[in-house]
């Protein structure tokens, strides 16, 4: 019995110290919108989340969750989309990591390394129209539907990256 707490104690005093994950100190947390994320990120659905306020194109956008230890974000499903739309101020559009840069029409949306199939392109404004030559994609808040847009535009973004997983 003695031995457990002491088990037990060595455990929460190592997810109070917190860990080191990047550049960045993740403190872990059991529980909450937090769950087991770094400080500033947002568990959901066994990932976690993190909303990048200013405004940057589109490969700006994907090195910066890069540098933090993430990947911009390509939704999985409408479920996802509006999760993610309640990080944001209301009718902001954010970056999602989709594109056609390397073949025009042929729409590739990764979350990390993996290829994402779900697409929600908003269909009354016939997206993806690739006017201006539109090779990168937003997410519409007003909707949660996607846009095809210039890469150079400024936009929010969201990041992802995997929850870290406690075990016992």
């Amino acid at each position: 019995m003695v031995r457990k707490r002491f088990i037990f104690g060595l455990i929460s005093l190592h997810l109070i110290m917190g860990c080191t994950a990047g550049d960045e100190m993740c403190k872990a947390s059991i529980g909450g919108r937090r769950g087991a994320c770094p400080s500033t990120w947002i568990k959901w659905g066994g990932k976690c989340y993190k909303a990048i306020m200013v405004k940057l194109t589109w490969s700006e956008a994907k090195k910066e969750c890069t540098k933090m230890g993430g990947a911009m974000v390509a939704p999985r499903s409408q479920e996802e989309t509006d999760f993610l739309m309640t990080l944001l101020p209301l009718q902001s559009q954010f970056w999602i990591n989709c594109n056609d840069l390397k073949e025009e029409g042929t729409w590739k949306c990764q979350d990390g390394t993996d290829e994402v199939e779900y697409r929600n392109w908003w269909t009354l404004g016939e997206e993806p129209n690739n006017r201006r030559d539109e090779d990168c994609a937003v997410v519409y808040l007003i909707s949660g539907e996607w846009i095809d847009v210039d890469c150079i535009s400024l936009y929010r973004a969201m990041c992802v990256r995997p929850a870290p997983q406690l075990h016992f």
